[in-house]
């Protein structure tokens, strides 16, 4: 499964077509949630919501950096992944397919390395982010009200 640009379906089903891979192509995938946790091993570009999806859901990937993103921002995100033993970091500018085949090929062929993978990436990830964010902002509301008041 290959989440694709519609203007690159046709080229990139041909590419797989050629090298007797069927795959599933589309823009977008509705279930993405359910697709993540049936995977075995993830291969995605590094965003942070991408990233947090796959330390959230526990799995093992490998991220190819968007190389044209600002302040190579995807690269730092990977490599929070990378440091934790939960993926393998392959720079878009050496990402061939013969390279990518390799390490699928080293990746695929040991399951231990593989749930070790997903292991360290569930532990990677922040599920109370949001709520710990939250609590954050509430405390330091709480101390400048606090302030304020004292400052009367």
């Amino acid at each position: 499964m290959q989440q694709v640009r519609p203007e690159q379906i046709e080229t990139v089903g041909a590419r797989y077509a050629a090298s007797g891979i069927t795959a599933e192509l589309a823009p977008f995938f509705e279930d993405m949630p359910d697709r993540l946790a049936a995977a075995h091993l993830v291969i995605a570009r590094s965003g942070a919501g991408t990233v947090s999806e796959i330390s959230a859901i526990g799995r093992p990937s490998i991220l190819i950096p968007l190389k044209i993103a600002m302040d190579d921002h995807q690269t730092a995100n990977a490599g929070a992944l990378v440091q934790a033993g939960a993926a393998d970091l392959l720079p878009e500018d050496l990402a061939c397919p013969d390279r990518l085949a390799r390490l699928l090929a080293e990746r695929l062929s040991d399951p231990e390395t593989l749930r070790g993978m997903a292991v360290a990436a569930a532990g990677a990830g922040k599920l109370q982010a949001t709520q710990d964010l939250a609590d954050l902002a509430e405390r330091a509301a709480g101390r400048q009200v606090t302030r304020d008041v004292a400052a009367l």
